[in-house]
């Protein structure tokens, strides 16, 4: 994905857009893309990540989007060509300010011309110091449909800079969770999208994560006894079993993606497993396991088998 990118990066308009639910990692993804472009192209383009969840309060997110794009060029390069961009910005800014003229006080509001005007200053910048701009545009599902709508209108209004790629992430279901308006958000957001890349859960990958990954990970950190560690080796192969075995549907939505993964493993290093001795009980990892997806997933439920099954008591979700 990652050179694919750079090798559309000559294309004006590109759009790539990242399509995949909550938790299979699209921002590690893109992470990992970063540091690829880093490696191979630090020399020529310029990676500036836009998160308008940060700033989903603001009335304007196109000054947002100008503002910290201006500061992120500013930090990359060392270009003299940039004060006057940076000075005009600041002009602009200056716009909006309350000013009186004969006791009656007036808001100066910066036209579109301005902004569209300094939009074109930057892309004519990016050309002098030959540098391409790769824009990404994370949590869109996250945001309540209206501003989504809001975030890509900003992106479309910055289509002026033709050296910027642009690279949009989002759970297309999380989108339409909003019935009429999350339906209008992804036909607003589809007529963007040049290129989707969809991302996947890999069981495999999982599976492989809780069978030895997950030891090296807690072992650099040196904070659990050996006799937890295998405690926990046990338990953690009998969950790689559940989610890889005939019943693995059951168990994808609570254990399928990398995020709960690691929850889950952190909720069973902090059980104080080197005080229990579950090898002289009748207790089976299994229930062990389902125990703690029902704390972490379903608390009501698992606060009433709590209070039912514990201090002697024998309630309705007892084996007898």
């Amino acid at each position: 994905f990652a050179k694919t990118v750079l090798l559309s990066i000559e294309q004006e308009g590109m759009v790539f857009g990242i399509d995949g639910p909550w938790g299979v990692g699209k921002p590690s993804f893109l992470n990992i893309a970063t540091k690829h472009w880093a490696k191979v192209a630090s020399d020529k383009v310029i990676v500036f990540k836009f998160e308008p969840l940060r700033y989903a309060s603001e009335p304007d997110l196109s000054e947002r989007f100008i503002k910290d794009l201006c500061a992120k060029i500013n930090q990359e390069v060392f270009a003299p060509e940039f004060l006057p961009v940076a000075t005009r910005y600041s002009r602009m800014l200056k716009g909006k300010t309350d000013v009186s003229i004969f006791g009656i006080k007036l808001t100066l509001e910066p036209s579109n011309e301005t902004i569209d005007e300094l939009l074109g200053d930057i892309d004519h910048l990016l050309e002098q110091i030959d540098r391409r701009l790769i824009v990404i545009i994370d949590d869109l599902d996250r945001l309540e449909p209206k501003l989504v709508n809001n975030v890509l209108f900003t992106a479309r209004r910055t289509f002026k800079l033709s050296r910027a790629t642009y690279i949009l992430c989002y759970d297309t279901e999380m989108l339409v969770a909003g019935k009429e308006e999350g339906s209008r958000a992804r036909e607003f957001l589809e007529k963007f999208i040049t290129a989707k890349l969809s991302l996947f859960v890999d069981l495999q990958a999982i599976k492989r994560f809780l069978e030895t990954d997950w030891h090296a990970d807690a072992d650099r950190s040196k904070m659990f006894s050996p006799d937890v560690m295998f405690k926990l080796r046990q338990i953690l192969s009998e969950a790689s079993q559940l989610l890889t075995g005939p019943q693995a549907h059951h168990y994808i939505t609570l254990l399928g993606d990398m995020r709960k993964m690691k929850r889950f493993v952190n909720a069973m290093l902090l059980m104080n497993l080197e005080k229990t001795d579950l090898g002289r009980t009748d207790f089976y990892h299994a229930d062990l396991i389902h125990l703690v997806l029902l704390h972490l997933s379903y608390p009501g439920v698992f606060r009433r088998i709590y209070s039912e099954e514990t201090e002697g008591r024998i309630g309705s979700f007892a084996l007898r």
